[in-house]
């Protein structure tokens, strides 16, 4: 098990942004900010700029909760932060793993699909 010792791991669920101003990378930003280490779980891709979302896709569920299972196996989890989820099937999809790990305190950002602007 790897851990983190001066800094508190953040399993972050969220889609990811190519033009790197939301998703994952704004996540991860704001995390080192705070003294934090990111644990990026993809949830959804993006195609879009810094303008415009023209086209998602979110990754299946199995994908996903491999990605999360990964992290939560291999370090200690501090907390989880989710951000966009994609689709009610991710939802539901996270609220099982989040069932099986109730003790994690939670930041929600609901953010369900890309959006521009």
């Amino acid at each position: 098990m790897n851990t983190y010792s001066s800094r508190p791991v953040v399993l972050c669920l969220s889609g990811h942004d190519p033009s790197g101003g939301a998703g994952l990378q704004a996540d991860i930003e704001a995390l080192i900010a705070q003294g934090c280490h990111a644990a990026p779980t993809v949830t959804a891709l993006t195609v879009q700029d810094t303008v415009n979302v023209s086209d998602f896709r979110v990754l299946d569920r199995e994908w996903v909760l491999a990605q999360a299972n990964a992290v939560l196996a291999d370090s200690t989890v501090a907390s989880v932060k989710l951000g966009m989820l994609g689709s009610i099937e991710m939802v539901d999809t996270v609220a099982e793993l989040l069932k099986a790990h109730p003790h994690l305190p939670l930041v929600c950002d609901p953010v369900l699909r890309a959006g521009g602007g």
